[in-house]
């Protein structure tokens, strides 16, 4: 990579803070330390999408009166920490899709996420044509790679891990999979795996064939975009279709993941929140 010399002024405690990264070992020279410093910041803000489609009465939870994102979690809406959860890994500007119904009572609980320290926009989705037709909704908000996650979906694993692993597996979408005994199969997706690569997708599994979850969250290329068009459901179609071209890759996480479309669900995801705190 070509090199340009450049001068200028800093404040001295600036310069201590390079010295001390170099001290470390974080880099071999100021020069290098503050590139660093440099390419994180001018590095392009990095996107996600919140999967909220779907007509609403489907996300709607009777007992409690509530659409799912809207659930207490420990005393946060699932979908304030799933936003949360993104801030604090670096996510800062997310969008979510949905019916006016669903993203107008998120907006209410949200606004436009400055109070989170991040932006959000909400995009309708007029008519209900599956999940697929939900993420292509995004397509024109997005300029590159992104994450993208249900909006139903209690999770507590490092979303650093699975952008690392998306990074070097060069694959068009990488798949956060849980690989523990807490999952409920009959509302789950089941892969399977060979080394990182997904070879196949099970949307609607009629037993038990493996213990390795999709979670419904993944990171993605641009790339996506091309299955999407051409499909109704993420799930059953897109995700099996990639898996068998082989551009489907799986990440499985160190951590917790529970499917939230019920009140027990939410009291179990509060307890795994609460033995985190």
């Amino acid at each position: 990579m070509k090199k340009t010399r450049v001068s200028f002024f800093i404040d001295e405690k600036l310069v201590s803070a390079l010295d001390a990264q170099v001290a470390r070992g974080d880099a071999d020279s100021r020069s290098s330390a503050l590139e660093q410093v440099l390419r994180k910041q001018l590095a392009p803000l990095k996107q996600a999408v919140i999967l909220a489609g779907g007509k609403a009465q489907q996300l709607l939870v009777p007992e409690a009166g509530v659409f799912r994102p809207l659930l207490k979690i420990g005393g946060k809406t699932l979908v304030e920490r799933m936003v949360q959860k993104l801030r604090d890994s670096g996510y800062f500007e997310i969008a979510i899709v949905g019916s006016s119904e669903v993203i107008t009572k998120i907006f209410e609980k949200l606004k436009d996420g400055e109070g989170l320290g991040v932006k959000i926009t909400y995009i309708e989705e007029k008519e209900h044509l599956g999940s697929s037709h939900t993420l292509a909704l995004a397509k024109e908000k997005m300029r590159g790679r992104f994450l993208f996650l249900v909006c139903d979906h209690y999770f507590d694993f490092d979303l650093a891990q699975l952008e690392k692993d998306h990074e070097s597996n060069l694959s068009g979408a990488t798949l956060a999979i849980y690989a523990g005994a807490n999952f409920t199969w009959r509302k789950s997706s089941l892969v399977q795996m060979n080394g990182n690569r997904i070879v196949s997708y099970d949307a609607n599994p009629k037993s038990v064939s493996t213990n390795l979850v999709s979670t419904g969250i993944g990171i993605a290329e641009p790339e996506i975009f091309e299955y999407v068009k051409k499909a109704h459901s993420l799930f059953s179609q897109v995700f099996p279709e990639m898996a068998e071209k082989g551009r489907l890759a799986g990440h499985i996480v160190e951590g917790e993941f529970v499917n939230v479309h019920t009140l027990a669900d939410a009291k179990q995801a509060e307890k795994i929140a609460g033995n985190r705190q």
